[in-house]
C-alpha cells in the first residue's frame, strides 16, 4: 500500500520557469530576465533559561534579498542608475513585482519596495560560446507585500474532462494543459 496516494495526482500543480515573470514598479515586464530569487534570512537570538535543558530561540531580524540574472540584450535602466550611483553618489532604489500563474489561473503575486544593490553585480560578463548575462544582488528595504497568494483547489474537488478541461466545486473553469 502507497503511503502517499496524492504524488500522482498532484504533478499538474508543479510549476516551472515559464510560469513565473518579472516586472518594474511601472507593471513592466522584464523580459531579459531569465532568472529570478527571493530569499529571507531570519537571525535570531539564542537563550537558555535556567532550570531548562533546552535552547530557546527569539526573532531578532530578517532580512530580504532577491538576485536577478538577466541576459544582455540592451542596456536598461538599472545599469543606467547603478552608473550613476557610482559617479553621484546619490543612492538607486527599485520596485520589483514577481508573478506566477497558475494552471487554473490563479496566480501569486509579491511586490518588493525599496531595494538596492548589495554586494558583487555583474558590469558585464562575457564567455566564449555563452550568452552575455548580468547578475544583479539586491537587498529589500520595505516588507514584501503579498498581493496574491497561489492557492489550489482541494485536488478531490477537480472534475477533469478528457480535454484537459477542469471545472471544481466553486465553478472555476479552465484548461490543465495550456
Amino acid at each position: 500500500m502507497r503511503q502517499n496516494d496524492r504524488g500522482y495526482k498532484d504533478i499538474r500543480r508543479v510549476f516551472s520557469g515559464k510560469d513565473g515573470a518579472v516586472f518594474d514598479e511601472d507593471g513592466e515586464l522584464l523580459a531579459t530576465v531569465d532568472s529570478f530569487q527571493a530569499q529571507v534570512t531570519w537571525t535570531n537570538a539564542d537563550y537558555n533559561p535556567l532550570g531548562d535543558a533546552q535552547t530557546h530561540s527569539h526573532l531578532l531580524s530578517y532580512k530580504v534579498t532577491l538576485a536577478i540574472t538577466e541576459c544582455t540584450v540592451e542596456s536598461n535602466k538599472f545599469l543606467s542608475d547603478m552608473f550613476s550611483t557610482m559617479k553621484t553618489g546619490v543612492p538607486c532604489w527599485w520596485t520589483f513585482q514577481h508573478d506566477i500563474k497558475g494552471w487554473d489561473g490563479k496566480s501569486e503575486r509579491v511586490i518588493y519596495r525599496d531595494c538596492v544593490p548589495d554586494g558583487q553585480i555583474d558590469l558585464a560578463n562575457m564567455q566564449v560560446g555563452e550568452l552575455c548575462k548580468r547578475t544583479i544582488n539586491l537587498v529589500v528595504n520595505q516588507p514584501p507585500e503579498l498581493q496574491k497568494i497561489l492557492g489550489l483547489a482541494n485536488i478531490e474537488k477537480i472534475y477533469d474532462y478528457a480535454d484537459g478541461r477542469f471545472v471544481d466545486t466553486e465553478g472555476t473553469t479552465g484548461y490543465i494543459n495550456n
